[in-house]
């Protein structure tokens, strides 16, 4: 399966009441676990935040299965097979994804909505899908809600930039070589630019080790790029985005 990508913006949601009829719809696709966490929260980011995770998570693996299906039926038919889906990010509305789930809700015939999505932790506390054979890594910043989905272990993370002033982050866990890197900047842009690359790829193989940034930190392979571990970069807006998978 090719890895899908998807990037949510929360503004939509938190510019309407939490009476308003989208947050309903959005809490009935939720699966229990994840509608149960988001009633508990008090604050609206947070809520919205949590909604868009499981909205995010339901919209992948439907997607997942439904890619699944499909490949299923062309090499039953001996059609020509479609090309492989592109690893482009979908940037998404609540609105949006809320359509999407409607249109599977009244299309598919193997699994009702919203999906029993079932959630089990590794030792160091990784979630993973129980019930369903795929990979995922979420991560939120600002306004943004990032999702990676795949059939292998992936990690992460999304930072909104901001400016760095006396910030003493990097002289206390980045290497020698990633100083160096930071010191040929020629601008301060530039240097808050490289210095959130360079943050991120430490969050995102964290998560793809299971481990976290603490722990990442705290190691050698943490300090500097890892050896096993293979990086993508984004830059939307003013956020970065790093995606960390092994070779």
């Amino acid at each position: 399966m090719q890895d899908r990508r998807y990037l949510l913006s929360i503004g939509e949601l938190l510019a309407l009441e939490p009476s308003h009829a989208l947050w309903e719809q959005c809490m009935d696709f939720l699966d229990t676990e994840r509608r149960q966490r988001a009633e508990r929260l008090k604050s609206r980011n947070k809520k919205a935040e949590s909604v868009g995770a499981g909205l995010l998570l339901q919209l992948a693996v439907a997607e997942a299965l439904q890619g699944e299906q499909q490949l299923k039926e062309q090499q039953h038919s001996k059609e020509q097979l479609s090309p492989r889906l592109t690893t482009e990010m979908r940037r998404l509305t609540f609105s949006e994804i809320i359509e999407l789930l409607k249109q599977f809700q009244q299309s598919c015939q193997f699994y009702e909505f919203p999906l029993l999505l079932e959630y089990t932790f590794g030792e160091r506390g990784k979630p993973y899908l129980k019930n369903f054979p795929y990979y995922f890594s979420l991560s939120h910043s600002g306004e943004y809600i990032f999702l990676v989905i795949s059939d292998t272990e992936v990690g992460v993370d999304i930072q909104q930039r901001k400016p760095l002033g006396n910030s003493k982050i990097a002289e206390r866990f980045f290497t020698k070589e990633e100083k160096q890197e930071l010191a040929t900047c020629s601008t301060e842009q530039e240097r808050e630019r490289c210095f959130y690359r360079l943050w991120t790829q430490k969050e995102a193989y964290g998560k793809l080790t299971g481990e976290g940034i603490a722990a990442v930190l705290a190691g050698d392979r943490g300090k500097g790029k890892s050896e096993t571990g293979i990086s993508e970069f984004y830059e939307i807006e003013n956020y970065q985005i790093t995606i960390c998978k092994w070779k």
